[in-house]
């Protein structure tokens, strides 16, 4: 079956807790223990170094980012 989402829309858009205040989230897939999610940064938004135990792919669709001093 295909899922298809319209990443543009506001729908499914909610707070990410866990996160700076004003951070939103919209989950794409989440199944058999995997995730995709979109998350909306605001500016100047800030995480502390951090690792997994699993691959993540970090995907700028407007805006800058900057991950280990590299922009």
């Amino acid at each position: 079956m295909t899922n298809i989402k319209n990443i543009y829309d506001e729908f499914g858009w909610e707070e990410a807790s866990g996160y700076q205040v004003g951070t939103r989230i919209k989950t794409l897939r989440d199944e058999d223990g995997f995730k995709t999610v979109l998350l909306k940064l605001p500016k100047g938004f800030h995480m502390d170094s951090h690792t997994h135990i699993y691959n993540e792919q970090h995907i700028v669709l407007e805006g800058e980012y900057e991950s280990e001093g590299v922009t």
